[in-house]
């Protein structure tokens, strides 16, 4: 067994009180929220990922919107998000307006054209791409699942691993699923006789 970072990063997460990979997973959306607040804020590349997720959903929002010192770094980000709504609105209202010439508003917010305006809007406001710190931490988990799958194997980790909590639920289905020997691993689902 080889003992490398991914090994030692989820042996030192082995805890008495959470599971192991939701804690190297929410490590890494922390670490990725504050890059990208401090460093990537102005980066055009990482503003058009967000744009393209538009925002972070709520759970990474709020997470955010709780940090110290991140109201800047917030705003600019969303501040250009709504500028880009507010260009697309301006666009589909005119198709809109333009469908509906004669009678201008009425046409507009009329049964006809208001579920096409809703439509419209709905189409634009659905996330061309996943929020960018949910796929930072699918990727963190894929990893600590793989991880902890290949050091089953190693005497100390099985050790450590038995005077710890364990693993979550879904994260124990998923390692026992990328174990290589699934057959020996009686010891991390003990089943009752």
């Amino acid at each position: 067994m080889q003992r490398d970072a991914l090994f030692h990063g989820v042996y030192r997460a082995l805890h008495p009180d959470r599971c192991a990979v939701c804690e190297l997973s929410l490590e890494a959306v922390a670490r990725y929220l504050w890059g990208f607040l401090y460093e990537r804020v102005n980066d055009p590349w990482s503003r058009a990922d967000f744009i393209a997720a538009r925002g972070f959903c709520s759970t990474h929002a709020w997470q955010l919107a709780r940090g110290r010192d991140s109201a800047t770094g917030l705003s600019i980000v969303y501040w250009h998000l709504l500028e880009e709504f507010g260009e697309a609105l301006s666009v589909i209202l005119a198709r809109q307006l333009a469908v509906g010439a004669g009678q201008r508003w009425r046409a507009l917010f009329g049964p006809q054209h208001g579920e096409a305006l809703a439509r419209e809007v709905g189409q634009w406001l659905e996330r061309r791409r996943p929020c960018l710190a949910c796929q930072q931490q699918w990727e963190a988990e894929e990893r600590s699942v793989a991880a902890t799958a290949a050091a089953l194997a190693d005497d100390d980790f099985r050790a450590r691993y038995e005077a710890s909590v364990g693993l979550c639920l879904p994260h124990l289905v998923a390692v026992t699923a990328a174990a290589e020997d699934p057959g020996g691993l009686e010891w991390l689902v003990p089943v009752p006789p």
